[in-house]
């Protein structure tokens, strides 16, 4: 593999990565609705989740989306 191909690669994988953290942030309202004594820990972890989807795209040269839209 050249390095361009790696780097592509690592890319695509990115782009899983954040694909799978935004069904969590997804997931994460869901609790949040479902059980509302929960929505100080939802909303952290939704928070965290956040940051992990914005330091992937930021690491990786894609484009961040703001997953809460």
């Amino acid at each position: 593999m050249t390095g361009i191909e790696r780097k592509e690669a690592a890319q695509l994988l990115a782009k899983d990565a954040q694909d799978h953290i935004k069904n969590a942030i997804e997931s994460m309202d869901h609790v949040r609705i479902v059980h509302s004594c929960s929505e100080q820990y939802a909303m952290s972890a939704t928070r965290t989740l956040q940051r992990a989807f914005d330091q992937i795209g930021v690491a990786f040269d894609l484009e961040t989306q703001d997953s809460q839209s």
